[in-house]
């Protein structure tokens, strides 16, 4: 992550960063076989020649504003090489309402086991009584949805959770981030928090979506969410599962043992909050230390990095679209 004043450039091999403020005075200097991603805040100068590093190591460049969302990418030419093939047997599956309400189940149940069991480790030490009967109630949100009948039924049955998962979720955070327990991703509505989540989501998102390509997938044909042009619709399928034990778990993580606080955050003419560079850093510190850590992948049942369990996931939905394996969607077991 490259904070304002900032100028990122190439040398060799070597991706070399400078302080613009003290006579390009170099700061840092990393083997770019060494960099998976480069998040850069505003005011920070690219060279070409670092751009061109970044392409020859399939390194992704994004921008991200104020609010935490990504306003531009540079991908790699390696992510955009497509697989015709596995892309109609992508399609195929789409258009056929059997099995697109099959792989949407699988997301959407992912989802909301994932929500159980992520309030069930947070509430193990707090004892929090309406904690404990909201997950007392979630096994009826999980037969609902296991008998589902449309994809639209399952987004019911998904914000019928997400109902029940953002109150108690402010439950678990041990300091004020101006949280209410409602989701808002609007600008001028989000708090300090919902800052925090977004960022994290768009930072998993982006990697789902790389993965996704990798694998010869298309990102805008999606199973739950509507099929999009300008949007990764099947990142934001895969996400789904993904979101309680790596974006929810890391953003409480952050705010209770507070490396994050709602000071850090700045609301000029009380219109929405604005991230500071230090909040912007502790939180993608904290997201690449969660990508380090070890779960169990399904399809391979053993423990892996998140990273690989991304990639894995990804690799899942290609086998699954092709008839190969059946898509089993990722479980935290606390």
């Amino acid at each position: 992550m490259l904070e304002r004043d900032r100028h990122c450039d190439a040398k060799g091999e070597s991706i070399i960063v400078r302080d613009t403020q003290a006579s390009g005075r170099p700061i840092l200097a990393i083997q770019a076989a060494r960099v998976g991603r480069i998040e850069v805040l505003a005011h920070v100068e690219l060279s070409s020649a670092l751009l061109a590093l970044a392409a020859a190591h399939a390194i992704v460049i994004a921008r991200i504003d104020g609010h935490g969302e990504t306003l531009a990418e540079w991908v790699p030419p390696a992510a955009l090489f497509s697989h015709g093939k596995r892309q109609l047997a992508q399609a195929r599956h789409l258009l056929d309402p059997a099995l697109r309400l099959d792989l949407a189940r699988r997301l959407v149940i992912g989802r909301l086991r994932g929500q159980r069991a992520w309030l069930a480790k947070a509430n193990a030490k707090r004892k929090d009584a309406e904690i404990s009967a909201a997950l007392a109630r979630w096994r009826g949100l999980l037969n609902r949805a296991a008998v589902a009948e449309t994809t639209q039924q399952l987004m019911g049955h998904e914000g019928a959770a997400g109902a029940l998962y953002w109150p108690l979720l402010a439950r678990c955070l041990a300091h004020d981030m101006r949280f209410d327990g409602k989701r808002r991703r609007q600008r001028d509505k989000a708090s300090p928090f919902d800052i925090v989540l977004n960022l994290l989501a768009n930072a998993v998102t982006r990697d789902v979506r790389l993965a996704l390509m990798r694998h010869g997938l298309h990102p805008g044909m999606a199973v739950l969410h509507a099929a999009r042009d300008d949007a990764a619709a099947l990142a934001f399928d895969l996400v789904e599962e993904l979101r309680a034990p790596l974006v929810e778990a890391t953003a409480v993580a952050l705010v209770n043992r507070q490396a994050v606080n709602k000071d850090m955050f700045d609301r000029p003419d009380r219109g929405g909050y604005y991230i500071s560079s230090a909040a912007y850093a502790a939180v993608m510190r904290g997201y690449e230390a969660a990508l380090d850590r070890q779960v169990t992948s399904p399809s391979r049942g053993q423990r892996v990095k998140w990273r690989t369990l991304i990639d894995d996931q990804a690799a899942a939905l290609a086998a699954h679209f092709e008839d190969r394996a059946v898509y089993q969607p990722f479980e935290m077991k606390y």
